[in-house]
């Protein structure tokens, strides 16, 4: 796959550099679309015996990451759609960082901000951030584990 190719195909935004790019202006039918297709292919490689090339998961963590789509991210990895490697590994610890990063800008946004907001959607909120995180960290340090480099899960 060539990062053009997907450049063109996600509407001219580039998903695969870590800048801040907005992902706002992203088609969500375009980033369905593009998974999707990912997906078919990572069946069909596994249905044939074939090797699932590392960049192919890599890049379904990261685009999904970059969207916050955390939930879809997480079932993907607990079905074991995604076969586990270093790389899909580092690349949900990186996701947990971020998404854990996001919770604490919320929170400092809020504290901020002196506005009394009610509980129940703020906890609701940053509950629901903090537990994407925790469980994106798990589930990458897992990864590792199951690859037999538990020194790199500690780090």
């Amino acid at each position: 796959i060539e990062p053009v190719a997907l450049h063109d195909a996600m509407g001219g935004v580039g998903v695969v550099s870590s800048s801040g790019t907005d992902m706002k202006s992203v088609d969500p039918a375009a980033v369905d679309t593009v998974v999707s297709v990912f997906l078919a292919y990572i069946a069909s490689l596994k249905r044939h015996g074939i090797a699932i090339p590392t960049e192919v998961p890599t890049l379904i963590v990261c685009v999904l990451a970059k969207l916050r789509r955390y939930s879809e991210l997480i079932q993907l990895f607990q079905y074991k759609v995604i076969p586990d490697s270093v790389e899909v590994a580092e690349s949900m610890l990186e996701a947990s960082r971020a998404a854990g990063a996001q919770v604490r800008s919320r929170r400092r946004r809020q504290d901020s901000s002196g506005a009394r907001r009610p509980r129940a959607s703020t906890a609701s909120t940053a509950g629901a951030g903090a537990t994407h995180a925790l469980v994106l960290r798990q589930l990458g340090c897992d990864t590792l584990w199951r690859l037999g480099l538990p020194l790199r899960a500690v780090e």
